[in-house]
């Protein structure tokens, strides 16, 4: 009788342990690096990123690029959140019961339409915070200017970059 208890409690601690292990390991699997959205996030709330990285910048080529960034920022976030709504409009259609490709394939262009007006409004802030700097600082800004429009260059870990997409 003692056996059969023994039993039953070492089987239920058995079961706990697995799922214990099975959570952890999906919670895992879904955050690599154990971390939330805001932990990876990029942005420099102070003003981009540049500024740290461009050398011998004076107080008022900071200011203007801050002036010239914050100008991106109010001007693609708009942009942004269509995006958002058209990929979600997207899902919306791609599930459907009877999908319409044509609606689909139009959605997809939308979408990459705004990407792309994003991407030149993107390269326009870059030349204008070009035109503020001197030849050096312009040399280092274009050595690091890629990287630095993705959020940091390597080791980013972004959530929807890389291999953990």
């Amino acid at each position: 009788m003692k056996t059969l208890k023994i039993g039953k409690l070492l089987f239920g601690l058995m079961l706990l342990t697995a799922f214990t292990l099975s959570t952890v390991t999906v919670a895992t699997a879904q955050n690599p690096q154990g971390k939330g959205r805001k932990a990876h996030s990029y942005k420099n709330p102070k003003g981009p990123a540049m500024l740290d990285k461009i050398p011998g910048l004076t107080q008022t080529q900071k200011e203007q690029i801050k002036k010239l960034h914050t100008a991106l920022m109010k001007d693609i976030m708009p942009l942004q959140n269509n995006i958002g709504e058209k990929r979600a409009h997207l899902r919306t259609l791609s599930t459907a019961e009877k999908p319409d490709m044509k609606a689909i394939n139009s959605l997809i262009d939308e979408i990459f339409t705004l990407k792309a007006t994003i991407q030149k409004k993107r390269m326009k802030f870059m030349q204008d915070v070009r035109a503020l700097l001197t030849d050096e600082q312009r040399v280092m800004f274009d050595q690091h200017s890629g990287r630095m429009m993705k959020g940091g260059g390597k080791g980013c870990h972004r959530p929807g970059s890389g291999y953990h997409r």
